[in-house]
C-alpha cells in the first residue's frame, strides 16, 4: 500500500509491517499466552486476573500521547459494562526475550460502543513484560491506531481522471506515480510494493484507505493539473509538484 501519511518511512520500509510466522520458544509462548489472558480479563472485566498479570508500576501511553497507570485503567474501564469496549486478537505477534524481560508486538481490533454507534480501530501494540517469582507481568505498553480511512467515497460525474496521470515529486527521490487503470485512479509512492486506489471525496479531492489525509489536485492558469496539496489529518499541508 502507498501510505502518504508518514511518507518518510515509506522510502526505506516495507509497505506494511507484519511479523513473519515463526515457531516460538516456550518462554515466548508464555509471554504471548499471558498477554492473551490479560486481554481476556479486560474483556470480561475480571479485575483480579488483570491485576495479577499487570505490575503495580505499570505505565501505558495511548494513541493520543496520554500516559495511564494501572489505577487509571481500573478506574476508567472496569466499572463500565463489557460491551463498552472489547478487544479481539493477537495477530502478527512477535516476541523477543532478553533475560527476564520480554517485548511483545501484535495487532488487535478494539471496538467501542457509544449508544448504538460503534468505533472500530485496528491497533498495533507493544508491551514490555518482566518475569518474576509469580511469573510474567506487563510493566509498560504503547499502542497506535493503524491508519484506516473510513470515509465513504463518492462518484464524481463528468470528471476526467486522466487529467491527474503523471509523476508528483514530494522531494528529490520521493515521487508519487499516479495512473489510471480500469477507470480508477491509482498511486504508488517510491519504495511502495503496490499501488493504492485514490477514492474521491469531491471533484479533484482524493484519499487512500491506508492514509488519514487528503490530496487536493491543483491547476495552473491554463487549467492544467500542476500538482496537489496533501493535507494531513492535523491540517498541515504539503505542496507536491507535478514533474511529468
Amino acid at each position: 500500500a502507498t501510505a502518504l501519511l508518514g511518507f518518510v518511512a515509506v522510502e526505506s520500509a516495507p509497505a506494511a509491517f507484519a511479523a513473519q510466522p515463526v515457531a516460538m520458544s516456550p518462554a515466548q509462548l508464555e509471554v504471548l499466552h499471558a498477554s492473551e489472558a490479560r486481554q481476556q480479563a479486560f474483556n470480561e472485566r475480571d479485575l483480579a486476573t488483570y491485576r495479577k498479570l499487570t505490575d503495580a508500576t505499570f505505565l501505558s501511553v495511548i494513541d493520543n500521547g496520554t500516559g495511564l497507570t494501572l489505577d487509571d485503567i481500573v478506574r476508567g474501564t472496569f466499572p463500565s459494562p463489557r460491551d463498552n469496549e472489547q478487544q479481539v486478537g493477537h495477530h502478527d505477534a512477535s516476541v523477543r526475550i532478553y533475560g527476564d524481560t520480554a517485548i511483545l508486538i501484535y495487532t488487535l481490533e478494539d471496538t467501542e460502543s457509544f449508544d448504538g454507534s460503534l468505533a472500530v480501530h485496528q491497533q498495533r501494540r507493544t508491551e514490555v513484560w518482566q518475569r518474576g517469582t509469580a511469573g510474567w507481568r506487563v510493566i509498560a505498553s504503547h499502542f497506535s491506531n493503524l491508519p484506516v480511512n473510513m470515509r465513504p467515497p463518492i462518484v464524481v460525474v463528468g470528471e476526467n481522471v486522466q487529467d491527474y496521470v503523471g509523476k508528483y515529486q514530494w522531494r528529490k527521490g520521493l515521487v508519487d506515480t499516479v495512473t489510471v487503470e480500469g477507470g480508477k485512479l491509482w498511486s504508488q509512492l517510491t519504495g511502495a510494493a503496490s499501488k493504492s486506489e485514490n477514492l474521491a471525496l469531491a471533484k479533484g479531492v482524493y484519499f487512500l484507505r491506508d492514509d488519514l489525509g487528503t490530496a487536493i489536485f491543483t491547476r495552473d492558469a491554463q487549467g492544467k493539473v500542476d500538482g496537489y496539496i496533501y493535507r494531513g489529518p492535523d491540517g498541515q499541508e504539503i505542496r507536491v509538484k507535478k514533474i511529468s
